[in-house]
């Protein structure tokens, strides 16, 4: 039996990847925070871990009591993906610091009778590469560790923390998924349909990008393993799509009228600095933040060409993808009768 080690698998694609490496009969153990892990965790028969992801220490000691036979993969989910300046701080030492504080963990791991030492598949972001006029593919440069943006630039730094100790013998893959769509979803896209489902849609973002099935992450995840390069990215995209074309489908599957237009980036992005100046004064996170309009004005296609190749990646239609998050949504009452 093959045995992992997950962080961030309360969040959506984590939960995503439980359920996965239960399909496939792996043991696994998973990080939560808080008094109790969720319920969740006993459907997948997950061994749940209460432990601080930025203490390195504590982490070798848990991964090693939760597998003292060894373990096959560490697979490194948890992020913070606030696009709020004033969580930066806080950000940077999830996102960096959380990610040297696994990889200190594991060079403290032995192999535990396995036939070497576990993989860690870490998982990044398309958005690492920043804006290119072309598709984006792993041979482009990463210009994302100069960004103003905090969640770009502290992903882009924990990759290189990443590719630094591969260089010092670590095993380790990176993925770097686009935008993910799917069930378990209830911040991301899925406030999509929330709003739109409440008619409180304020306005439908210009930008355009790449929708990944979170199923078919997760199994490229797995998949990454055994059959991953060692230091290599792997970029999980998906359909390319305009905004205006998820929230029709949106409103298609809601049975609600169809937004006709998206907002013009112009005025989407005075809206988002004038938010953020007052934010500054109330000290109240606002709804539209500079940041959030960085990511939804630009049209990021993703190529997954080596994933394909590589890892089996499939493409899965974000029609699929938003009909499973509708059903998910729908089943737990979040959208109403």
């Amino acid at each position: 039996m093959k045995h992992a080690f997950v962080t961030g698998g309360t969040g959506f694609l984590g939960r995503t990847l439980l359920e996965q490496l239960a399909a496939e009969g792996w043991q696994v153990a998973a990080l939560y925070r808080g008094d109790a892990p969720p319920p969740f965790f006993a459907d997948h028969r997950v061994q749940a871990v209460r432990a601080d992801l930025g203490d390195g220490d504590a982490l070798a000691r848990a991964m090693k009591e939760c597998a003292p036979h060894g373990l096959d993969a560490v697979f490194h989910v948890a992020a913070d993906t606030s696009a709020w300046r004033a969580h930066r701080d806080r950000q940077m030492a999830v996102n960096l610091d959380g990610t040297r504080a696994v990889i200190h963990a594991m060079r403290a791991l032995d192999h535990g009778g396995k036939a070497g030492p576990p993989r860690l598949i870490h998982v990044s972001s398309i958005s690492v590469w920043g804006h290119h006029p072309r598709p984006i593919d792993e041979t482009l440069p990463q210009k994302g560790r100069e960004s103003w943006v905090g969640y770009v630039k502290s992903k882009a730094l924990a990759e290189d923390a990443v590719r630094a100790a591969v260089a010092d013998g670590l095993d380790a893959v990176i993925v770097n998924p686009a935008h993910i769509l799917g069930r378990y979803d209830t911040n991301n896209w899925a406030r999509l349909f929330l709003l739109i489902h409440a008619g409180t849609l304020p306005g439908v973002p210009p930008g355009a990008g790449s929708f990944a099935h979170a199923g078919a992450v997760a199994r490229a995840m797995i998949a990454a393993v055994e059959k991953g390069g060692r230091g290599e990215n792997y970029i999980l995209g998906g359909p390319h799509a305009t905004f205006l074309d998820l929230a029709r489908e949106i409103a298609r599957l809601l049975d609600k009228p169809q937004p006709r237009r998206a907002i013009p980036a112009a005025l989407l992005k005075m809206v988002a600095h004038g938010h953020d100046l007052r934010s500054r004064v109330s000290g109240k996170e606002p709804d539209i933040t500079p940041e959030a309009a960085y990511f939804v004005c630009h049209d990021e296609q993703a190529l997954s060409d080596r994933a394909a190749r590589v890892l089996d990646y499939q493409i899965v239609p974000y029609e699929k993808s938003l009909k499973e998050s509708h059903e998910w949504l729908q089943s737990q009452g979040l959208l109403g009768a």
